[in-house]
């Protein structure tokens, strides 16, 4: 089973900067009055370079535009505030391959959120992988289609601790968890290095605004809608640290905030003729999961 790669990309921008020099107005001077210039310009071109090696030296090594990170901010209180929410989610992820190249796959996720504790996230892969994953504040049950497969933990608690459970203690891969949960995935006044505002920008007849930040192992490039709901409408997460720099690519569309979503909605009911298997829980000595169970990566 693949693993979906959570993937926060960052657009640099160069400065050119354009010397001038100015030509001497008088060429007819004595050789002393020549020499005595030309070591005066000498003089001026070695101070010249000190400055602008000190000016170097004292740039500071990150620079962070307070509106970005105030608009980041209002971003993920806004989804962790949201009661209830409804959004499709069209999604690409690069693989290294053992040859160096990156490759491309996507899947298309349904998200249906009733908090504090009902989820269900219906996903289907380019192959035509069919997994959904469902959580009832009681039970983690994970199901696989294509196989008629499925496996059943019980966990009671809210949804971030149902997110923790089933991606740390089972050993399983559920992109966009941190989006959508209470605890921001990041601290922006400890681990953000640098951040930035891009603009206006239109993603698919939305009115977004464009940002960029940068932490030590990712870049993120977001564009969050204008208004009172500033949800995201797309993400580009870049994987600096990792081989071949693999990128993360989620589209947003039909954010709904309004629907009614019953309890029966999140409990899950075997269909016929399927098989219940176990989950490959984390080895606590080797963090590696046992041979002969379902899950992994």
């Amino acid at each position: 089973m693949r693993k979906y790669i959570l993937l926060l990309f960052l657009l640099s921008f160069t400065a050119i900067a354009a010397c001038t020099q100015e030509k001497p107005e008088d060429n007819t001077q004595t050789t002393d009055t020549t020499t005595e210039d030309t070591d005066n310009q000498k003089t001026q071109e070695k101070t010249s370079d000190n400055t602008s090696d000190k000016q170097v030296s004292e740039k500071p090594e990150s620079e962070v535009d307070e509106y970005a990170n105030t608009s980041l901010q209002a971003m993920f209180d806004f989804l962790a505030n949201t009661q209830k929410l409804k959004v499709n989610v069209a999604s690409t992820y690069d693989t290294l391959q053992k040859n160096g190249q990156l490759i491309e796959f996507g899947a298309n996720t349904e998200w249906i959120i009733r908090r504090p504790d009902k989820v269900l996230i219906n996903s289907v892969s380019w192959d035509s992988d069919d997994r959904s994953f469902y959580f009832d504040g009681k039970d983690i049950t994970y199901y696989d289609s294509g196989y008629n497969v499925y496996a059943a933990a019980p966990k009671e608690g809210d949804l971030d601790q149902a997110f923790d459970y089933f991606v740390e203690k089972l050993n399983m891969p559920l992109p966009l968890t941190e989006l959508f949960s209470v605890k921001h995935p990041f601290d922006l006044k400890t681990d953000l290095t640098f951040s930035s505002y891009l603009g206006e920008s239109t993603i698919n007849g939305v009115d977004c605004q464009e940002f960029t930040f940068r932490f030590p192992e990712t870049d993120l490039q977001i564009w969050i809608r204008d208004g009172k709901q500033p949800l995201p409408e797309r993400i580009v997460i870049t994987y600096k640290d990792s081989p071949g720099q693999p990128q993360y690519k989620a589209q947003f569309s039909n954010w709904d905030l309004t629907s009614e979503m019953p309890d029966q909605l999140f409990i899950f009911k075997p269909p016929e003729n399927s098989r219940k298997i176990i989950f490959a829980t984390r080895s606590e000595n080797t963090g590696k999961s046992p041979d002969k169970a379902v899950g992994g990566n």
